[in-house]
């Protein structure tokens, strides 16, 4: 069975709380459906209330809506700095239960954000990917550290590291410094945020940032810990799992 986390339903709730208080009835909608993710969330809200309107509102909402805009929408400008803020001020457990990790953090320092929101997963150094689906897949693990992270210096991913090609029913595990040594100018720290990138060969990918129960953990490079994920379905109708935390 995969893993679910206790504050799923959560999530939805207090989103729909922001999207009434702004009147947008499209983003409520939105969030109320489960097949939906936080950018497909942060699309419409940006098309029916703009970004600074936006912003206002997740400033003053639960700290875990900062962290997802921060990780889901590109071009904040100005307003980074706020919801950075905003996303720091989480206490241990708030976003998701038993990290254990809380400490204060700065805007000047984004690597802490993992550990004061006390993320879903908790620590990790590695995962792996077992593939379900009727189709091909590769993977990789990105981050957050500031700046998403490998794209924000290596853009082509082409010079990323990837899995090999997983067939139906084949798996592979990657740690994370194995990938990050492929790109060494991508800042990394303990504490990052961190998530698996699934790429679905003819097909439809899939982003852990992008799922609104977080499928994201925090770096700890001593950690011996490992999150086991599954991808099942078809290459344009997928889904991504969390097969086994800790492992």
């Amino acid at each position: 069975m995969a893993y679910k986390p206790d504050h799923y339903d959560r999530d939805r709730v207090t989103g729909i709380q922001i999207a009434k208080r702004l009147g947008a009835t499209k983003t409520a909608a939105v969030i109320e459906d489960q097949t939906k993710n936080f950018k497909d969330i942060f699309d419409v809200a940006l098309t029916e209330v703009g970004l600074d309107r936006l912003v206002a509102e997740l400033t003053q909402a639960s700290p875990a809506w900062a962290h997802a805009a921060l990780l889901s929408i590109p071009d904040l400008g100005a307003h980074r700095s706020a919801l950075l803020k905003r996303a720091a001020e989480a206490p241990d457990a708030m976003i998701s239960p038993g990290a254990g990790t809380a400490r204060a953090a700065h805007p000047a320092a984004p690597r802490n954000l993992a550990a004061a929101a006390g993320l879903m997963g908790g620590p990790l150094s590695s995962m792996t990917l077992n593939n379900h689906m009727a189709a091909n897949c590769r993977w990789t693990i990105e981050w957050f550290d500031g700046e998403n992270q490998p794209a924000a210096k290596y853009p082509d991913w082409n010079k990323w590291k990837w899995s090999d090609t997983l067939t139906a029913g084949c798996g592979s595990a990657m740690s994370v410094i194995d990938v990050r040594n492929q790109v060494p100018d991508a800042p990394l720290n303990n504490g990052d945020v961190i998530w698996i990138y699934v790429w679905v060969q003819a097909g439809t990918d899939k982003n852990g940032k992008d799922n609104l129960s977080s499928f994201q953990f925090t770096y700890d490079s001593g950690s011996p810990l490992r999150a086991v994920f599954g991808i099942s379905g078809t290459t344009t109708i997928n889904t991504l799992s969390v097969e086994s935390y800790p492992a």
